[in-house]
């Protein structure tokens, strides 16, 4: 099993590399001695290991087939992995590039989406492009509960934008609830 492959072509002298190629010798040398009942449990530490020394949230391991095709992929998960097939995999969407699932927004659907995603950002939301893409003001069919997010100290508005205030961005799936129409 190859854990870790870094090509020859870096510079070896870098530090970081020197550092991962330690953690991958140790990471085969302790897969040589693992015993077939605990291997869930190697892989998931070895997982953390290259998480913790790349300094990455979170690391997976793809199996791969005899054709080279992904197989398998580990996720670490507690003190084991789950092994999930990856159904975004090259070769399954090859084989059947015909989306599973169409969904169909309406467009008071779509501004609604926009006003929650919107409310997200740090700009907040610019009322003249919403009202360009949407058709609509984004304030307007919402006035008593953009008054009470206001009033809550959640929301700031003003004549460009519509914008979560430090306060709100903690409750920014509440603001965004109580502004869907």
């Amino acid at each position: 099993m190859s854990v870790l492959s870094m090509p020859a072509s870096r510079n070896q002298t870098d530090p970081e590399i020197d550092q991962l190629e330690r953690l991958s010798e140790d990471i085969s040398a302790q897969f040589a001695v693992v015993e077939p009942e605990d291997v869930n449990l190697a892989i998931a530490e070895m997982l953390r290991l290259v998480a913790n020394t790349t300094g990455i949230d979170r690391c997976r391991l793809i199996e791969f087939d005899e054709t080279g095709a992904p197989g398998r992929v580990h996720v670490a998960s507690g003190s084991s992995t789950t092994a999930v097939s990856d159904p975004r995999a090259t070769d399954v969407y090859l084989k059947d590039p015909t989306p599973r699932h169409v969904e169909r927004r309406t467009p008071a659907d779509l501004e609604n989406e926009a006003v929650w995603l919107g409310l997200r950002t740090a700009a907040g939301i610019d009322r003249a492009a919403h009202r360009a893409r949407h058709g609509v003001d984004p304030v307007v069919g919402r006035d008593l509960e953009i008054q009470r997010a206001v009033g809550a100290g959640w929301l700031v508005v003003d004549d460009v934008n519509l914008k979560l205030t430090p306060a709100g961005v903690l409750f920014a799936d509440e603001v965004a609830s109580r502004l869907w129409k």
